[in-house]
């Protein structure tokens, strides 16, 4: 009878052991579940916080292009921005920008916590300056005639990046196919239909509309005179007389004449003239100075002068 009873109790003692194992193990398995829910709800609000921390900086350097120079960014190499406010006190956040070919920028934000945990989000944003027509082929395109005074130099800008170079053997001036041009030194001239064209020279409605919203673009509606220095993008609807020393870089684009014969030039771009032919009349006449051709300079000046667009169908995005 004792060992009956004896065997009894000690299949009771191993049942409650398993019994407490067994509870044990489902105790530890609702805690480590707990747990690991909720460091996966930390890193889902971790993940939420980095990527609107980078999408942030990135709208902040995007939005604010002119006082950070993204214009004036060489062509392929990267830039930096540290300390790009995000909103949030505790991420930090950096954007990288490089521009690259066809006035495309690539900008790369990343946004880092600084707390302990080790997380990181780095999100990939492509823009691009609109273009609002072709640049000049130029130094010199004019509708109408052009006369130049003997000892007026045309150069081509052949040090520029390789996205804007200039071709040394390439035309000086441009002209419309019945137009000519009246100078005493030899010249590369090239007698081109698109120069008979109004949106060669930014002249349609719808260039004319997208440039109403370029606020660093000069526009005159009227016949103007001008002299000292000028760099940019300047926009006449009407004639243009070029007094004294003038100097200066860019493009310059009037609906009518261009007279410089009372003046001596110096400038890097192009001159255009919208301006019609006529057997005594000449749409651009200068009479001293030189003008280098820079497609650089012109293609500078119109990245200032234009907004970014953002391409969001480019972009991508990296969590670490």
């Amino acid at each position: 009878m004792n060992t009956v009873y004896r065997a009894r109790r000690g299949v009771a003692l191993f049942a409650a052991l398993a019994l407490t194992a067994i509870v044990g193990l489902l105790v530890t398995g609702i805690v480590t579940s707990m747990r690991l829910a909720r460091r996966g709800a930390n890193s889902v609000h971790i993940d939420a916080r980095l990527a609107s921390a980078a999408d942030f900086a990135l709208l902040t350097v995007e939005g604010d292009q002119q006082a950070r120079g993204l214009a004036d960014l060489p062509l392929g190499r990267a830039r930096v921005f540290g300390s790009v406010p995000t909103g949030d006190a505790g991420i930090d956040a950096t954007v990288s920008a490089t521009r690259l070919p066809h006035d495309v920028l690539w900008l790369v934000g990343e946004a880092r916590l600084r707390s302990a945990w080790a997380g990181r989000r780095r999100v990939n944003l492509i823009a691009r300056w609109q273009p609002i027509g072709g640049l000049p082929g130029a130094a010199i395109v004019s509708r109408g005639n052009v006369r130049l005074a003997t000892g007026v130099a045309i150069h081509a800008d052949t040090a520029g990046e390789a996205d804007c170079r200039v071709d040394q053997l390439g035309a000086q001036v441009i002209v419309g196919e019945g137009a000519v041009v009246k100078a005493d030194d030899t010249l590369r001239v090239q007698q081109a239909p698109s120069a008979e064209d109004s949106s060669t020279y930014f002249l349609s409605a719808a260039q004319r509309a997208r440039l109403n919203n370029a606020p660093t673009i000069m526009r005159v509606g009227h016949d103007t005179t001008i002299s000292g220095r000028f760099d940019g993008v300047m926009l006449i609807d009407g004639a243009l007389a070029i007094t004294g020393s003038f100097a200066g870089s860019g493009l310059i684009v009037a609906r009518g004449a261009i007279d410089a014969r009372a003046a001596t030039v110096s400038f890097a771009g192009a001159l255009m003239s919208f301006a019609p032919e006529g057997e005594e009349q000449f749409a651009v006449d200068i009479g001293a100075g030189t003008l280098r051709f820079s497609v650089c300079e012109i293609a500078h000046a119109m990245r200032r002068a234009m907004p970014l667009r953002v391409v969001r169908a480019r972009s991508w995005s990296e969590m670490f």
